[in-house]
């Protein structure tokens, strides 16, 4: 088998989305909606005012002001109650509110017929526009008109200043696929990796074959909204970060290699490395020797070698070592091929050549252009000559029959 490679991606999301929240206060309800009491005063005489006119001389009923500071949120509004009760009269009751809004004065008069009852008054003063806003309220109330056959003081009075519970804000998260943790990778070797942006375009490789690049510093941003917010969304490796144009909702989510997309190619040894045997074994069980020749048989075909004229001397063949230069091609287990290495494809080979005799009978060892010789024509082998020289004879007609024992589906 070959290795194998495959691809995956990580991708990490910012999710913006707008909710309505409520705030944990202390709540008043009114007209069936909760409202928040930011501030409250509330004043009791206490008795009972009303049927008579022992009391006419009393000091008119004065509450206030009341005030507060305080921040709201986008759509939440911000509201005045007042209330007051206990009051008689032949003429009802005269009534002032003044409040005070963010500079801005309002007097409100109004007149109670109804003697001995309760009066209360509720308006809204405004609703936030931004993501978060500060407001300052005063109010007081106090009984108007104040004079003889007008009206009795009150004996009990509210005020307070709201702000509705609801509110609308952003909500920040990040997700993340990862479909490289699900790969089995053990085992196999990260050989490419691009970074790229929020849509996995404009991609950077980080990794080529294996060997990291050296980016040291980039950033991939983007802009984007929701109902409430602008925001500029960054990466850069070790954090995304959320940067709000109110400024007001900031987020920052860190850790390792933390980018919008990352693309990456693995690649993984064979399960099992298959090594074709059968041509050198055809060509083995083959060859077979008949009085002078030799035979065998090779991809089909039968070939012959004449060992008739095999020397019976002391010295029947001579033996000398050759130096070749050559050009490897070969491919490594990660599809590298030594062009790549530092080396590159040149290497060198030592080959054993039978020598030959010149004219005046002396071994000479036969080298072509390019060739060194490192070793001189000798005689001692150490072994029988003439086993020696059919085992040449054999050996230099079989070589180029068994030299590729993977690629044996056709003759060269």
């Amino acid at each position: 088998g070959y290795p194998s490679r495959f691809t995956c991606t990580v991708k990490r999301d910012v999710k913006i989305a707008t909710q309505t929240s409520y705030e944990n206060c202390q709540t008043f309800t009114y007209n069936g909606e909760n409202w928040c009491i930011v501030k409250e005063d509330i004043k009791d005489r206490g008795g009972n005012h009303c049927g008579g006119r022992t009391c006419r001389d009393c000091p008119k009923f004065v509450q206030g002001p009341v005030s507060a500071t305080f921040s709201v949120k986008k759509n939440q509004k911000w509201a005045i109650y007042t209330y007051v009760s206990g009051t008689a009269g032949d003429r009802g009751g005269y009534w002032k509110i003044t409040i005070t809004s963010d500079g801005n004065i309002k007097v409100k008069n109004f007149r109670r017929y109804n003697t001995c009852s309760s009066s209360e008054y509720f308006e809204i003063l405004g609703i936030a526009n931004s993501v978060l806003e500060t407001h300052f309220v005063e109010i007081s109330q106090e009984q108007d008109s104040w004079g003889k056959n007008h009206s009795y003081p009150a004996r009990k009075g509210i005020i307070r200043i709201l702000k509705s519970q609801a509110y609308q804000e952003d909500k920040i998260d990040i997700s993340v696929s990862d479909g490289c943790s699900i790969k089995n990778t053990q085992g196999c070797v990260l050989k490419n990796e691009w970074i790229c942006n929020q849509d996995g375009k404009n991609c950077i490789q980080t990794i080529r074959e294996g060997v990291k690049l050296g980016i040291s510093s980039q950033k991939f941003c983007y802009q984007t909204s929701s109902q409430i917010d602008s925001y500029e969304v960054c990466a850069n490796g070790n954090a995304i970060t959320v940067t709000s144009s109110s400024g007001y909702n900031d987020k920052t989510f860190s850790g390792t290699d933390y980018w919008f997309y990352i693309k990456r190619e693995y690649e993984c040894p064979p399960d099992t490395i298959d090594i074709d045997l059968s041509r050198t074994e055809d060509v083995i069980s083959s060859t077979q020797k008949s009085s002078n020749t030799i035979t065998y048989q090779d991809l089909g075909q039968t070939y012959s070698v004449d060992v008739s004229s095999v020397p019976t001397t002391n010295c029947p063949v001579a033996i000398c070592t050759v130096k070749l230069q050559t050009q490897d091609t070969s491919v490594f287990v990660d599809r590298t091929n030594r062009a790549q290495t530092p080396g590159g494809s040149t290497t060198y080979r030592y080959e054993k050549r039978v020598c030959q005799k010149d004219k005046k009978g002396n071994w000479a060892c036969p080298l072509n252009s390019g060739e060194t010789k490192v070793e001189d024509c000798t005689c001692n082998i150490g072994l029988d000559s003439v086993g020696f020289t059919t085992t040449i004879s054999v050996l230099g007609s079989v070589v180029e029959a068994s030299k590729d024992i993977i690629c044996s589906s056709s003759p060269p």
